[in-house]
């Protein structure tokens, strides 16, 4: 389960095991979820990354995503599971998603994103409309009902 995964960079990159973690966090802000653009080729997707050097846990992974991507900084950060997954690219790796929930603490003016050297496009959207921008299917749906429930927790 993703709460054993211990906080010291050891574990962290021993979970890691050579594979990219996704990071993919469903910030809800008066009941919206953050979705990006990362540029005009790419699609709506939630927000992702790889761990760092610099990076001591994978919530400092998170938060520095977040921020990088989305120029948004996080709180009350929940894990919700992960998944293995398979890219469907020439490289065929396996790697982990690891799944969360988190509040948006504040909203900053957007600048680049160093990994793309370009601005993202932020939308906050209803929970209802999820599947139309990131057309998950049942695990999209899964997601997005499991993120909910916990939202409902912590009010």
């Amino acid at each position: 389960m993703l709460s054993d995964l211990k906080q010291d960079r050891k574990s962290y990159f021993a979970f890691v095991v050579c594979s990219e973690i996704l990071f993919m966090e469903l910030s809800l802000k008066k009941g919206k979820i953050l979705i990006v653009k990362i540029n005009k080729d790419k699609k709506w997707c939630l927000l992702g990354g790889s761990p760092e050097p610099e990076d001591r846990s994978w919530i400092d992974t998170l938060k520095r995503e977040v921020l990088e991507e989305a120029n948004v900084e996080i709180e009350n950060i929940i894990p919700l599971g992960y998944q293995n997954a398979v890219f469907l690219d020439e490289s065929n790796s396996d790697h982990q998603q690891l799944r969360y929930f988190a509040t948006v603490k504040k909203t900053l003016p957007q600048t680049k994103d160093p990994a793309y050297n370009s601005v993202p496009k932020r939308k906050f959207i209803e929970p209802k409309d999820f599947l139309k921008y990131c057309p998950w299917g049942k695990i999209g749906k899964a997601m997005i009902e499991k993120s909910l429930l916990v939202k409902r927790k912590i009010n």
